[in-house]
């Protein structure tokens, strides 16, 4: 998965996920150094701190469905000069319909849904091997583009409430979820571009439940804040705020009997700070701003700034 664990001293793990699009290596998009722009920021702007940092992206994009994606565009063919608008389109709605739940709730090895979690599970697996023992109590930080914040919310909740759907198939050796795996110290989130809002329209939102992030999480040593950011631009489709689809939640207008059936608390958990940002360029005037999150140097600063107040 290229996580980047060398040497000792860490203080936190870092995952980096990806957003829509195909990585199959036909130049449109990297399956591996997706995250390279965002890394190479954090190091320079971070110095010596960066190596405190256990750094992993994870590519959770299935290569069997970037197959089928592949021959959909292919078979239908895309009309001169919008063949990339009609890729991307094409990406988002594939990658939004394949992390379903699949028919009849029957977990299998041909499901999208299924094999996206083990994808991540296997990253966190490795990440946590590399680091033994101090990973049961290492804070860990989340950042997400656009279809990830959506995948990296379902892995989270099915960790804690439906483990079924990670564990078994095609690793049952690997046994129960250990806290690393099910994010039990997640401590900080940063969302860019994120997607959640379309994705959710299905439930009312009186009923939506956020990510749980703990207030004050006992890896941080129950003292200090987690954070959340959820970065967007304005010109981007695919960006929304989150604040408005959580209001009911974080403001007492959720119902106390579906808090007490989930465990929920929402005054102890952290509450989504939206961030409006503006990029230059091209990118600051057209839907390109989708894909300029990690290259932006705005983004890059906020993101360190949650890394330096996680590392205290």
């Amino acid at each position: 998965m290229g996580c980047l664990t060398v040497g000792g001293g860490k203080d936190l793990a870092v995952l980096v996920l990806h957003g829509i699009g195909t990585y199959s290596g036909q130049g449109r998009m990297k399956r591996k150094g997706f995250d390279q722009p965002l890394r190479a920021a954090l190091e320079s702007r971070l110095g010596a701190d960066f190596q405190r940092i256990a750094w992993c992206p994870i590519t959770w994009s299935a290569p069997a469905l970037e197959r089928r994606q592949d021959a959909l565009i292919r078979e239908r063919g895309t009309p001169f000069p919008w063949s990339g608008l009609f890729e991307f389109v094409s990406s988002f709605l594939s990658d939004a319909t394949a992390h379903n739940l699949p028919l009849y709730g029957e977990m299998n090895e041909s499901s999208s849904y299924f094999i996206v979690q083990q994808l991540i599970r296997g990253a966190l697996v490795e990440l946590e091997a590399q680091l033994g023992p101090a990973a049961e109590s290492m804070p860990v930080l989340a950042i997400a583009h656009s279809m990830g914040c959506h995948v990296l919310s379902c892995y989270a909740w099915d960790a804690r409430h439906a483990p079924e759907r990670i564990l078994g198939g095609n690793a049952p050796e690997l046994g129960p979820l250990t806290r690393f795996q099910a994010l039990e110290t997640l401590s900080g989130l940063v969302f860019v571009g994120c997607n959640l809002p379309l994705l959710t329209t299905n439930v009312a939102r009186q009923r939506l439940l956020p990510l749980r992030l703990p207030r004050r999480p006992a890896a941080l040593g129950g003292g200090r804040e987690s954070l959340w950011l959820n970065i967007w631009e304005k010109n981007d489709p695919l960006g929304y705020p989150l604040s408005n689809e959580y209001e009911a939640y974080f403001s007492g207008g959720f119902d106390a009997e579906e808090l007490a059936r989930w465990k929920r608390d929402p005054a102890s958990e952290q509450r989504p700070q939206d961030i409006e940002v503006k990029f230059g360029g091209l990118a600051g005037a057209t839907p390109l701003a989708h894909t300029a999150y990690y290259h932006s140097r705005r983004v890059q600063k906020r993101i360190t700034d949650v890394v330096k107040a996680l590392l205290g």
